[in-house]
This record gives C-alpha cells, structure tokens and sequence, in this order.
C-alpha cells in the first residue's frame, strides 16, 4: 500500500508532552531511588515502572491523517501505543489539491501554570477539493512543508501538477 500520512501537531506542541514527561522522568526518578539510600521494595518498583509505563504510552499517542493512495481514500486516525483508530473514507472525488494560508487569534486561558499568550498564527493549510466542496484539510506550520505535502499527494493520487 503505498500511502501519505500526516501527523496533526509535533511533538513539543501536542499537549500530551509535557505529562507523558513528566510521568516519565518520575517513574525513573522512582526506580532510581534505592541507589539514594531509599529502600527497595516492591511498591517502589510497581509505582515506578507503573509511572513509566504511564508516560510512555501519553507520549506515544496522537493523532493524524492517512491517506491511501492506491485506493484513494483517507483516515483520520488516532494513534495509541502503536495502534491506529479510526475508519476509512473515499477520496476519489477529490479533483483538485490548493494550499491556502488560514490566519486567527490565539489566546491561552489564565490558569496559572501556563504563560497566557496571544497573537496571531497563521497555518498553511492543504485542502483537497471535490467540485469546491472541501473533502479533507491538513494544516502544515510552513508553506515549504505544505508544497512539498502538496507534490507527494498529488503525485500519488495522479492529479495534474
């Protein structure tokens, strides 16, 4: 099967990272723990390897757009621990491909953990078109990154470049 797949944020910004982290870092400070003179026992290396298994699994899982060239359909997926959820749809109807640029406000909520930001973002986004009905988007933070996206999709749905 020869396939496209977009990913709908990076790592760093998806919100899951900073947990999966911390969850991380914790579990390993626990399991390190009895070489600081803590004593070993069962609970620390159950809360531990439980805390590392935690994180693991938050920083494996996101979500996406697959799209299958040889049958020209696509699926929104989420992924957990290596498993992909979600259900195809048809894509055949897509007669044309654009990158458009898409600018809004953004603003954080005051809550006291995070900095409270605000100002405008502007995304790159590839939108497949059926008779100018939008089919599907995938946002993309540059336009480099959206015209290459542009070509490979293209390419391999053999639509005119």
């Amino acid at each position: 099967m020869k396939s496209f797949q977009h990913v709908n944020q990076s790592f760093w910004t998806r919100g899951s990272t900073i947990p999966g982290v911390i969850s991380l870092l914790a579990g390993i400070g626990v399991l390190l723990s009895p070489l600081f003179g803590v004593e070993a026992s069962l609970k620390i290396w159950l809360v531990g390897g439980i805390a590392v298994i935690l994180g693991l699994l938050i920083l494996s899982t996101f979500s996406g757009v697959e799209i299958d060239f040889d049958k020209k359909r696509f699926k929104k997926f989420d992924r957990i621990a290596g498993w992909k959820f979600g259900q195809w749809e048809d894509l055949s109807a897509v007669n044309r491909l654009d990158v458009i640029q898409h600018e809004y406000r953004s603003s954080n909520i005051p809550n006291g953990v995070s900095p409270t930001l605000s100002g405008v973002v502007l995304v790159h986004k590839l939108v497949f078109l059926s008779s100018d009905q939008v089919v599907l988007e995938l946002d993309h933070t540059s336009s480099q990154k959206a015209t290459q996206s542009l070509g490979k999709i293209k390419k391999g749905l053999r639509l005119p470049v």
